[in-house]
């Protein structure tokens, strides 16, 4: 899973190539990972698709079915 960080998640960009105006860190996208197990499935490369998935549920991010647009990856916080 060469795309997603060390905690299965993705940025949308990297804020220590791109200065987007904001201070601190950027969390991570939650809805790119699903963008990219589909990929993954459409590829075929369904091994890694699954596997991508059961790391985004174990990290817990979810709320009554419902996901936060980002979380912070260290303390699984929902972000925005």
């Amino acid at each position: 899973m060469s795309l997603a960080d060390q905690y299965g998640l993705l940025n949308r960009y990297r804020t220590d190539e791109t200065q987007d105006g904001l201070p601190g860190e950027e969390g991570r996208f939650l809805i790119c990972i699903y963008g990219l197990v589909r990929q993954l499935a459409v590829e075929g490369r369904f091994a890694e698709a699954r596997q991508l998935d059961e790391l985004m549920l174990s990290h817990g991010h979810r709320n009554h079915g419902n996901f936060s647009e980002q979380c912070d990856p260290r303390t699984k916080q929902f972000l925005g």
